[in-house]
């Protein structure tokens, strides 16, 4: 790896170490830390949402006795707190005051809580608080190295002098399942002020206070899209060997999952280039395939949410071809291949405001954070679009593909066209898939408490981040169908088209802070889309087929002077928002002849 300081020199290290940041970081405090600390303070970790397996067992309301002796009298607390029941509340009581040097715990509160983890504000009697995050999940649904790498990964952000983002402060953990707690934990600093998703606040705000949020998020994002200062792409881990420092290794999201009987499986990184990183991601699907599918009864027995007549073997081979052959070709150019610290989730949610100021005191849930090139972070937070690619295509808006990307939203930019899709059978209508019209939920309007301090329950695979991203809080409602009136339709589709100037006005406020950031939201779309796809496995390669087929033939229609300038990175691929006709593939297809043969033989 190399290291680059400010003068833009670099330096050959393997390591890179930083200097404490100093506390006019923004956001931060003058004092943040309780006293005594263990050497393990800078940086933290908010949640361990993600799990390459079936959820969590839910919290369950416990009135199990206590094991440990209370430091104080907080046995009223304790019993009104939701918590596993394998979990010793008193104990993290006990703890806290152990590894932070403090006298007793005089208040313990519920701060958040999510499906695979709740979050605890522990008070001492010096008037010092912590935040205490507890692991909801079993041994078998637990990983240290993905709470170690975002542990890490706020470490390094908080102490190096590149960055000037406000991130709560680790100040211990134990990643146990022996320790008196019974369950994986990490004490670290409280962020002072409110979730603006909690009870969807803010999509209640003036224009001119949500501009400011959105303002302040894409500040963020632009501090994240500095030049990193390690050379490879994966995820950020702190060195083992008593040395101090940082080091980009093996990525998260591909350590997680499938076991391969004890055969060594591709590359988990680090990555030199993206098209690296996607030939690995064939050969596991392609070893996945080798392991799960030798013995299926039919072509279609593939298990899949997509139909028989696209998941089926036939389909995987023919698309496991077309995707190797198409990542060279998607190599970025060279100003959108800088190397940077993506944040895998960066959405209102996980960010906590001053609710005066509105300035942004901690950004939090770095979960799955890693280094990759800047073409890939060129995506706007889910809270302002989403719920657009869900009622795009409940509208038919997105043609017979029905294309619904994860990472890329559809752009609402006037009522045109908005009507109510037509009538569903009846049948199906019967089941309450259909709903009242009078009882429409808007996730922009109605209040639902999600009581966050950086919490949500979504469930994140690989590093195309979710296969379905976590949704906006509140959840979306229902899909319109013929039964939603026109005003309800109109009121909605006015409310997605204000979004997509709030994401317009977000990348011109990540433009303005770097020129070289002025088109990165506008040349990396099809970076991302074909990112999601590669990355999302075989279940999104057979949804995304038709897509993957017209690039192809598209990109092969091309002259080869224009080919090589893709392949070199010298040019930028661009895809329309949707593939309303297909190119002429000058293929003549005489497969339909054997069921004409069939046919005529009866």
């Amino acid at each position: 790896m190399s290291s680059q300081s400010g003068t833009g020199k670099s330096q050959k290290s393997s390591t890179i170490f930083c200097q404490r940041q100093l506390s006019h970081r923004r956001g931060d405090n003058a004092d943040p830390s309780p006293s005594n600390l263990t050497k393990d303070v800078n940086g933290d970790v908010q949640r361990d949402d993600h799990l390459a397996a079936p959820a969590s067992p839910p919290i369950s309301r416990t009135l199990r006795p206590q094991s440990s002796p209370l430091p104080n009298d907080l046995t009223y607390d304790i019993s009104r707190l939701q918590r596993s029941e394998w979990v010793d509340l008193a104990a993290l009581a006990s703890c806290a005051v152990s590894k932070l040097g403090k006298e007793k715990c005089v208040g313990i509160s519920e701060l958040g809580r999510g499906s695979h983890n709740s979050l605890y504000r522990l008070e001492f009697s010096d008037s010092t608080e912590c935040a205490a995050s507890i692991s909801n999940s079993p041994p078998q649904f637990f990983s240290q190295q993905i709470k170690l790498s975002e542990i890490a990964t706020m470490q390094y952000l908080h102490s190096s002098p590149l960055y000037n983002i406000p991130i709560p402060r680790v100040y211990s953990w134990d990643l146990s399942f022996n320790n008196p707690v019974g369950a994986p934990y990490v004490l670290r600093e409280v962020s002072p002020g409110k979730n603006m998703a909690e009870d969807g606040k803010f999509y209640r705000l003036s224009s001119q206070d949500k501009m400011k949020v959105i303002k302040e998020l894409a500040l963020v994002q632009a501090e994240l899209s500095k030049p990193s200062e390690f050379d490879k792409i994966g995820s950020i881990y702190r060195r083992k060997d008593g040395k101090d420092g940082f080091y980009v290794g093996e990525i998260i999201s591909a350590c997680v999952g499938e076991d391969f009987s004890g055969e060594r499986g591709p590359s988990k990184g680090p990555y030199s280039s993206m098209p690296e990183m996607w030939q690995s991601r064939l050969e596991r699907e392609t070893l996945l395939a080798i392991h799960n599918w030798s013995s299926l009864s039919s072509d279609s027995a593939i298990s899949s949410q997509s139909p028989p007549s696209l998941a089926n073997p036939q389909h995987f081979g023919e698309v496991l071809q077309l995707l190797s052959g198409l990542t060279n070709l998607f190599a970025p150019p060279k100003e959108l291949a800088t190397l940077c610290i993506h944040h895998s989730d960066l959405a209102i949610r996980n960010v906590i405001f001053d609710e005066k100021t509105l300035k942004i005191t901690g950004v939090i849930d770095w979960e799955f954070a890693c280094v990759v090139p800047l073409v890939i972070t060129g995506r706007f937070p889910n809270d302002l679009g989403w719920e657009g690619n869900e009622f795009a295509h409940s509208l038919g808006r997105l043609g017979d593909s029905g294309e619904v990307w994860n990472h890329h939203y559809y752009d609402w930019t006037s009522l045109e066209g908005v009507t109510p899709p037509p009538p569903i059978a009846s049948s199906l209508l019967d089941t309450g898939s259909a709903y009242e019209a009078d009882q429409v939920e808007d996730y922009l309007m109605n209040h639902y408490t999600t009581n966050m301090n950086g919490f949500s329950d979504d469930s994140r695979t690989l590093m195309n981040e979710p296969d379905i991203p976590s949704p906006p809080s509140p959840p979306l409602p229902a899909p319109p169908t013929s039964r939603t009136s026109q005003r309800d339709l109109d009121v909605r589709a006015s409310r997605l088209v204000e979004l997509f100037y709030l994401r317009k006005y977000y990348a011109s406020c990540v433009a303005s802070r770097d020129f070289a950031l002025t088109r990165l939201f506008i040349d990396s779309v099809a970076y991302i889309k074909f990112n999601e796809l590669v990355m999302g496995g075989c279940e999104k390669w057979f949804s995304g087929v038709e897509w993957i087929r017209e690039v192809f033939w598209r990109l092969e229609s091309l002259e080869g002077a224009q080919v090589e300038s893709l392949r070199r990175g010298k040019a930028v691929v661009k895809v329309p928002e949707i593939f309303s006709e297909k190119v002429d593939r000058g293929v003549v297809d005489l497969s339909n002849w054997e069921d004409r043969l069939r046919k005529n033989s009866f």
